[in-house]
């Protein structure tokens, strides 16, 4: 029998010994490998404050319907670099509001618009804030007149008018007949003055009440920056091959 008690006590001896050692390989797994790879960081191009911007609008802005406030879309003309890689490609959109509108300015006489731009957006659908005003060029009407060397050529020289004078015979006077010279002519410019004031005043009024395109769609004009623009430099090249996008 103590043999026997003592192979017993053997046995269970090495079974409780070889439990734990099993338990904590199936119960506790591995730890999982540590992560060593980071993300990578968005990379960003900047267009600093003072950068002109070309555009080309889209909806007309017209004399008596367009008021402040209302949205204007323009697209980008061309495309923008930011060092040696493109920024805003050609074709992106820009969105503002008007500021004023004036039929005919008092120092160019030509009409003026200002625009605020607070929107880019991308062909992709990325879009960012943006802080920029329109800016036009000044566009003057040429002189009408012949320059002095033409008027100069026409005016004969003075020893040709003193040879002119010698030779040509002195008329008779004309008799007079009917009203003096003074009084016709009077009468005939008076009348073409109050014919034109007329016309004149007839166009005014009628102009005031057409509501004509200032400027129209397909007008070439700028905005310039107010405030350095950031862009996600992935989207942008995301944006450059769009389908569509020009």
């Amino acid at each position: 029998m103590p043999s026997s008690l003592i192979a017993l006590f053997s046995i269970a001896s090495l079974v409780s010994a070889q439990i734990p050692h099993a338990f904590f390989q199936t119960a506790v797994p591995p730890p999982p490998a540590m992560q060593t790879t980071a993300p990578a960081s968005a990379r960003t191009l900047t267009l600093p404050a003072g950068t002109a911007i070309p555009l080309t609008l889209i909806n007309p802005i017209k004399k008596k319907s367009t008021k402040p406030g209302d949205a204007v879309r323009a697209t980008v003309a061309f495309p923008i670099m930011a060092g040696m890689q493109v920024a805003i490609p050609a074709g992106s959109y820009v969105e503002g509001v008007v500021k004023t509108v004036t039929a005919r300015a008092s120092d160019t006489q030509q009409p003026e618009v200002g625009i605020h731009f607070t929107r880019l957006v991308f062909a992709n659908g990325y879009s960012v804030s943006l802080d920029a005003n329109s800016t036009q060029a000044e566009d003057f009407a040429p002189r009408i007149g012949a320059p002095g060397a033409e008027l100069a050529s026409l005016t004969p020289p003075a020893g040709s008018m003193g040879l002119f004078a010698q030779t040509t015979p002195t008329l008779p006077p004309l008799p007079k007949v009917g009203p003096p010279m003074g009084e016709v002519i009077g009468a005939v410019f008076g009348g073409a003055a109050a014919l034109t004031i007329t016309m004149l005043a007839l166009a005014h009024h009628s102009q005031s009440k057409i509501d004509y395109v200032l400027f129209d769609a397909g007008w070439q004009f700028q905005m310039v920056l107010q405030s350095p623009l950031v862009v996600d430099a992935n989207q942008v090249a995301a944006s450059a091959a769009t389908p569509g996008a020009n």
